[in-house]
């Protein structure tokens, strides 16, 4: 048998290929299992990598809904105490509630009776009127000294008067997660958004939304429908308590001017044939009308339509 030395040269180096490549596979091998047991650790532990919870912020007063009651609040307790962190969220996209989103022709008694928050809102609305289209104009006194306006205009109200109080920090599309009570008080609130969780802790917790939803969380008893009137020596009450809840509708302000328009997206589950009926009461002139105009010719052009048996044309943005 004759010896080739190439031939060995090659066979061992091929050998010493094949022990390398094993080194590497016995070392891959064993980072696949240390990447697992990471793996399985981190699955385990609470959201992953976030397991170790955000330190919650601190605030003088959290006020939940920035309805105008939730407004109010805020703005009231940051002119009393600028020193106060305050911080205002809404699950909505924008502030104001109903008076921002089609609410324009308010009720009350006299205008001698409005004071307070609401009479500076009436005429901060009429400053606007006044200073753009002029003080004899149309859109001024169909603003009936404030008190009526277009949903734009009461949102750049109420924006005004936060913005001069740099102690409100306002939240919107914020969604309330979860309250943790102590000693009959809230203590804590959590809240998520599309960028995350935020938990707050304040000496002052104010549950302006119009559901209640921070008082539900919190366990605060609360009723549906109508109590009896010896519960609270209500004499306009039912004399036995029922489920019956207040009605209501949707306040949709409308317009005749092209440039104003927005489009109204089909709802989800909308069946035309749902509202069919409304139209045959029309035609039978059972219903005689359901863009009412008792102040033909205003000139904002607006309407705030209803199911209530009149609608008016509001004032212009």
């Amino acid at each position: 048998m004759m010896y080739n030395h190439s031939n060995f040269r090659s066979a061992s180096a091929n050998l010493w290929r094949v022990g390398f490549d094993l080194s590497i596979l016995r070392r891959r091998i064993v980072a696949s299992r240390c990447g697992i047991a990471i793996l399985l650790l981190l699955l385990w532990m609470p959201n992953g990598l976030s397991a170790k919870a955000k330190k919650p912020v601190k605030c003088g007063v959290l006020i939940y809904g920035a309805t105008p009651a939730g407004i109010a609040a805020s703005v009231t307790a940051a002119r009393r105490d600028p020193s106060l962190s305050i911080v205002l969220i809404t699950r909505y996209r924008q502030i104001g509630g109903i008076i921002t989103n089609g609410l324009n022709h308010p009720d009350f008694r006299t205008f001698e009776a409005r004071t307070g928050l609401y009479r500076e809102i009436n005429r901060r609305v009429e400053e606007y009127y006044r200073a753009k289209f002029g003080d004899d104009a149309q859109q001024v006194r169909d603003s009936l000294q404030g008190t009526h306006a277009g949903p734009g205009v009461n949102q750049r109200v109420f924006q005004g008067m936060i913005d001069q109080c740099p102690a409100i920090r306002v939240l919107v599309q914020h969604h309330l997660e979860d309250v943790m009570v102590g000693d009959r008080k809230v203590r804590q609130a959590t809240f998520r958004s599309a960028s995350g969780e935020i938990s707050f802790l304040a000496d002052c917790f104010v549950d302006a939304t119009y559901e209640g939803d921070l008082l539900a969380a919190a366990n605060v008893p609360y009723a549906i429908g109508r109590e009896a009137s010896e519960t609270y020596s209500e004499t306009l009450a039912p004399k036995n308590a029922d489920d019956q809840l207040q009605g209501y509708n949707f306040r949709i302000t409308m317009t005749d001017r092209p440039s104003n328009r927005a489009a109204i997206p089909r709802p989800s589950g909308y069946n035309r044939d749902e509202y069919l009926p409304l139209l045959k009461l029309i035609e039978e002139q059972k219903i005689p009308r359901i863009f009412g105009d008792p102040y033909q010719g205003l000139g904002g052009r607006h309407l705030q339509a209803s199911n209530a048996s009149t609608t008016q044309w509001k004032t212009g943005h």
